[in-house]
């Protein structure tokens, strides 16, 4: 599998995120990646609730305060568990659905 990941600038705000392209059989092609060891606040996670897509994120209380269940979150500073969460939601399109219809 190639994931096609890219950098992207946040329109609303001056914080970066990453975008993780992976293919999808269902063409639900996307997961916003938003990695951080502290935040005032996640507009990025807002932003892609708000375009329907999953997110990923660095478990931390300012992401669980915005994302509560409509987020998947991953220990910070681990690769594994950002790895875990990529493949959880990669192998689970009912997953991502679920997140997506949470964030709404």
């Amino acid at each position: 599998m190639v994931w096609d990941i890219e950098i992207l600038k946040c329109f609303s705000c001056e914080i970066f995120f990453a975008k993780v392209v992976l293919p999808a059989p269902d063409g639900d092609d996307r997961i916003i990646i938003f990695p951080s060891f502290d935040e005032g606040f996640g507009i990025p996670i807002v932003e892609a609730m708000n375009y329907s897509l999953p997110v990923i994120c660095s478990d931390i209380p300012v992401f669980r305060e915005i994302g509560a269940d409509a987020v998947h979150y991953f220990e910070v500073g681990n690769e594994f568990s950002l790895a875990k969460e990529i493949k959880f939601l990669l192998d689970s399109n009912e997953i991502r659905h679920k997140l997506i219809k949470n964030g709404k």
